[in-house]
């Protein structure tokens, strides 16, 4: 099944649901459509992508909590999807609750010799250098602040998929979002130290890819304080901070907006002075892994003595993908390093349908 089809028909389903159950009634000003006309992709985008403004910009948290309810309700009473199994559940349960909490999860770390493959696998790909460059090898990106890989190329990075679909992750990320997550995207990137000022990303900011979201993030170099580390203001993905912060902005509930929504990047002054919120600075050595919920304001600091590679995972809980990308089979050269377990289950398929999806004819593949 093409991405195409498989996105339409998840939100086809869900406009049925949202129309039909009585208790869903106050989602349908959003999607004033019938479901069939859901079918129509634009369409589809459209009213989702505005949903999500709207619910954000109003800090609707009901009509939050409404969405995430039929979402959950299409999995489990539809589709027949529950939790992963072989879940290590006071573990998952530990980490979402740092994540309700705080807003980021350490998780373990990835071994030294997957590390290596890794980044053997990654200095091999073309980058993007940004700006409108086109794509180049690594050591002609590096006069760039920012060099991004291809997604195509990150999802076939040696174990990278096995990381983002662990089964204990996979539910911690689904305790925390409400509902089963979906992949939404896989990135790479190197930051490079030793550039005159931040840019994009490098700034404080906040991500609103869909109605609720989770990052895992693998540094693949060490990262200390000097090295690019992520930085993460605890407790501003929770609505109730950011109305706390609301109500006592001296400007008035509109200033704050224009400030909150429409700035798309802050400087620490302002977010330390609004927020007045512990701030996280997120170290460890190559193979740290960890959760974060990037609705919460948060940066990846200007490298100053040395270049960091980190990869990324983004969880939401609906199909919006990042970018046209068609599901990769496995037991192909692109998916040489992905194993088949990814896949082997109806909710490890389901959190990774619009990325990956299984060979025609099966093929050996060791969980690690």
């Amino acid at each position: 099944m093409s991405n195409y089809e498989t996105i339409t028909n998840w939100f086809v389903d869900l406009q049925a649901l949202i129309m039909s159950e009585p208790e869903y009634a106050p989602l349908r000003a959003l999607f004033p459509v019938e479901a069939e006309r859901m079918r129509d992709h634009a369409l589809a985008s459209r009213l989702h992508e505005r949903a999500i403004q709207v619910i954000i910009t109003t800090y609707n948290v009901e009509v939050e909590r409404l969405m995430i309810g039929a979402i959950g309700r299409l999995q489990r009473r539809q589709l027949g999807l529950g939790l992963p199994t072989d879940v290590d559940e006071a573990r998952a349960m530990a980490i979402a609750g740092a994540l309700d909490e705080a807003g980021h999860a350490p998780l373990g770390s990835v071994n030294a010799p997957a590390v290596a493959d890794m980044r053997a696998y990654l200095e091999a790909q073309m980058v993007d250098p940004g700006d409108d460059r086109p794509l180049c090898d690594l050591a002609a990106a590096k006069d760039a602040n920012i060099a991004q890989y291809p997604m195509a190329a990150v999802v076939g990075c040696p174990h990278f998929a096995a990381i983002a679909s662990d089964p204990t992750t996979i539910a911690a990320v689904a305790h925390h979002l409400g509902a089963l997550p979906t992949v939404l995207g896989y990135t790479a990137w190197w930051s490079f130290a030793g550039r005159p000022e931040a840019r994009e990303a490098q700034f404080f900011h906040f991500d609103l890819d869909d109605y609720r979201i989770c990052k895992l993030f693998v540094y693949l170099t060490d990262v200390e304080a000097d090295s690019g580390p992520h930085i993460y203001v605890e407790g501003t993905h929770r609505p109730a901070i950011v109305a706390q912060a609301r109500r006592a902005w001296a400007g008035g509930e509109a200033d704050f907006d224009a400030w909150y929504l429409q700035r798309l990047r802050k400087s620490d002054a302002e977010v330390e002075k609004v927020f007045e919120r512990q701030t996280a600075i997120l170290t460890g050595p190559a193979g740290t892994t960890f959760l974060a919920d990037t609705r919460g304001i948060h940066k990846g600091l200007l490298p100053d003595r040395a270049d960091r590679l980190v990869g990324q995972v983004l969880y939401g809980v609906t199909p919006r993908i990042q970018e046209a990308l068609e599901p990769l089979d496995l037991g192909t050269p692109a998916t040489a390093h992905v194993p088949d377990w990814v896949v082997g289950t109806p909710t490890l398929d389901y959190a990774n349908r619009l990325f990956l999806r299984p060979a025609v004819l099966p093929r050996q593949g060791e969980r690690p």
